[in-house]
């Protein structure tokens, strides 16, 4: 008796850390390659990387509407997250990860600027992103600098 009550609480213990270790896989996996699909797996969800011309009337509207204020917008399961205008062109911005935690879904993403050899156009640029991500209502959804690790337009 006392064995299988020894046996059964080692068992539970590991049931009990196993999610915990998939989180550090995902953790150490974040900042590999860069999304060359639209679609990316997060475990069992979906987070898609849209286009404007793939999106209704509404979410168009919408998009348009925020793109060029800095910062993370949602409408519905929509993200658009946007470094507002810039001065020249050269600035961009790309998912290069995601990260699956208890309640929270982590999208890591690179920001880069133009370089002073870069030949830039003297105009107003808006970089922005748009993303879709069909959430359960508990989990959150989290922009992250890929570089600093530091949570985008606080």
């Amino acid at each position: 008796m006392k064995s299988l009550l020894k046996n059964s609480v080692a068992v539970l213990t590991i049931l009990s850390i196993l999610p915990f270790s998939q989180a550090a896989v995902h953790a150490e996996q974040k900042h590999s390659e860069p999304i060359s699909t639209s679609q990316v797996d997060v475990q069992t969800k979906k987070l898609s990387i849209e286009k404007e011309g793939r999106l209704s009337a509404a979410e168009r509207a919408f998009v348009g509407k925020v793109k060029s204020k800095k910062g993370v917008h949602r409408q519905g399961d929509l993200y658009v997250v946007s470094r507002g205008e810039m001065p020249t062109s050269g600035y961009g911005m790309k998912v290069v990860g995601t990260q699956q935690g208890w309640e929270m879904l982590t999208v890591y993403v690179e920001l880069t600027n133009p370089v002073p050899e870069d030949i830039t156009m003297p105009a107003v640029h808006t970089p922005y992103l748009i993303v879709r991500a069909s959430l359960p209502s508990y989990t959150t959804m989290v922009f992250v600098d890929a570089t600093t690790d530091k949570v985008l337009f606080r």
